[in-house]
This record gives C-alpha cells, sequence and structure tokens, in this order.
C-alpha cells in the first residue's frame, strides 16, 4: 500500500507542478485515505472468514472440503488448477480433431 501511495503522491506532484501548488498540502489526505482502504479490506476480510469463505481457485473450502461444481462432476473433484486446464485442453483438441475429421457435419449446422 505504500508504494501505491508514493506512485500517487509522484504523479500527483508533477500534476500540481504545472499550477504552482505544492503536493505537501494534500499528502496527509492521501495517507489517511489509505489508512482508511486498509482498515475496511481487513474488515471485511475478517467478515468472509467468519462466514465460512474460501479462496478463489483452490477449489477447497475453509473447512477442508472440496467444492461440488457441476463442471468437476466428470473430471473428478481431486483436481488441481493445473489438471484441470490440462484436460480442458486435451477435450478441446478432441473437439477440433473430429471437426476436421467431419466436416459435412458442420455444413449441416450452419444452415
Amino acid at each position: 500500500m505504500d508504494n501505491i501511495c508514493q506512485s500517487v503522491i509522484q504523479e500527483l506532484a508533477r500534476e500540481m507542478a504545472q499550477h504552482q501548488l505544492p503536493v505537501q498540502l494534500i499528502i496527509p489526505a492521501i495517507l489517511t485515505f489509505s489508512k482508511e482502504l486498509l482498515a475496511e479490506s481487513k474488515k471485511e476480510d475478517a467478515v468472509a472468514d467468519e462466514s465460512g469463505g474460501y479462496k478463489l481457485g483452490s477449489g477447497i473450502l475453509d473447512n477442508g472440503t472440496n467444492e461440488s461444481n457441476a463442471s468437476d462432476a466428470d473430471d473428478g473433484t481431486n483436481m488441481s488448477v493445473r489438471e484441470r486446464a490440462l484436460a480442458a485442453g486435451k477435450k478441446r483438441a478432441r473437439e477440433q480433431l473430429k471437426k476436421k475429421d467431419n466436416p459435412s457435419q458442420n455444413d449441416n449446422k450452419l444452415v
């Protein structure tokens, strides 16, 4: 968060210099706003933890069980993100091969 504040202050310094305004006038407001954002995000994280939220992409709920998505039903629920991506790529490759081998079936779909 400190890097973001420093970047904002540097950019504002360039912009404000065009109007001969010192950036020191608004630095306290920028720092206060960043502290408020940080406190708000920590509060939201605490609420998510209490409500049994989960981390995106992990496939595992906070209680340690796997998610049961309809898309995972045919692939198995114990697959990692990498394995799911690999399976999806293989499935796409098979579908493209089928389309290439049976061009007459694709023509019927267009009509």
